[in-house]
């Protein structure tokens, strides 16, 4: 086994990301880190069955065989969801069918590989806080601490544009506009860039964070950390998870909720169909690249609006003890369009 041979896999992967992913098909950085964990995952798991190094892996060691074990072992080892097996799938995919026209003692494994299907799986309701739950959750962060006043920013503008963590992330000095009609580009998924126009509270909170941060902070990053760094995933994270804790002293139904930054992206978009009762302008105003994308909220259960309002204190709600209604046997044949003599 020559060096030459170790070398042959890593130009491929190079090839892969660089010549492929990122110029023939143009893909964002974000949806490139997603095929890049896909394919790391896989070698990964290759490397452990045969007790070697990644960085010794031959492309003859990609078959078919190891596709379909790595698909178990993430479901049975790492208990993964179906639509998380489905996504690590489609990655290996990809990269399979660009590896087998550079290599062609991998075009049968290949042709196999693009015939594995993903997994079918139930689609739940979407999580997602009413309106009310949000506005808690806001009010905790109020304060004049700076790092107060970022996280209270950073959060109104998350729920406000249903903004992406990435999108988050990304906001620098050169996207805001404060003045007349102020307005803010989102870079969104896919290198898709959107303009869209500030409601007075981003701007409030946006102007008295930027008056607040340090002298020292040199990032043209809007979010950053104490340290001066562009805020992160984990970062956003964290800091909506301290708020979510302090809110739910106030508002014990949040504690019901697994609060993630992208459920207040769902929570914008219930609210906006709330509002608009039109899922086209819920569809533009989350940034969809596709309408179908949104149809998922339509379904979504409202059942938890009444925890939210048994929670606000001197309502006097109770919940009502209304009786199913379980239709007759005829009544069930009528609706059918079956005639009952």
């Amino acid at each position: 086994m020559s060096k030459s041979d170790h070398l042959e896999l890593s130009r491929l992967i190079s090839d892969y990301f660089i010549k492929y992913l990122g110029e023939e098909r143009g893909l964002s950085h974000e949806t490139q880190k997603s095929y890049r964990d896909g394919l790391l995952l896989y070698l990964s798991y290759i490397a452990e069955q045969r007790g070697v190094l990644v960085s010794t892996i031959l492309p003859r060691h990609l078959s078919i065989d190891s596709v379909l074990d790595f698909l178990t072992h993430l479901e049975v080892r790492r208990k993964n969801s179906v639509r998380t097996r489905n996504q690590r799938l489609s990655a290996v995919k990809t990269f399979f069918a660009f590896a087998s026209r550079h290599q062609p003692r991998l075009i049968v494994d290949a042709a196999r590989v693009m015939l594995i299907s993903g997994k079918k799986y139930k689609k739940g309701t979407v999580d997602y806080l009413a309106d009310a739950q949000v506005k808690v959750i806001l009010a905790a962060t109020c304060g004049n601490d700076p790092w107060a006043l970022r996280d209270h920013a950073l959060l109104t503008l998350i729920y406000a544009h249903g903004l992406r963590v990435s999108e988050a992330c990304s906001i620098s000095a050169d996207d805001l506009w404060l003045g007349a009609e102020p307005t803010m580009v989102i870079h969104g998924k896919g290198g898709r860039t959107d303009i869209v126009r500030l409601p007075k509270e981003c701007v409030l909170a946006v102007e008295a964070w930027r008056e607040a941060r340090p002298a020292h902070i040199r990032s043209s990053r809007i979010f950053v950390n104490r340290r001066g760094e562009p805020i992160t995933r984990g970062g956003i994270a964290y800091i909506l998870n301290k708020y979510v804790t302090k809110a739910t002293e106030t508002m014990p139904s949040i504690s019901r909720k697994k609060v993630t930054p992208h459920v207040l992206r769902h929570s914008c978009a219930m609210e906006a169909l709330a509002k608009t009762k039109d899922p086209r302008k819920v569809a533009l105003h989350l940034r969809h690249a596709d309408f179908n994308s949104v149809l998922h909220y339509i379904h979504s259960s409202a059942d938890e609006k009444m925890n939210v309002l048994l929670d606000l204190s001197g309502t006097g709600i109770e919940r009502a003890n209304i009786k199913k209604h379980v239709p007759g046997i005829l009544e069930i044949l009528k609706n059918v369009g079956v005639t009952i003599p």
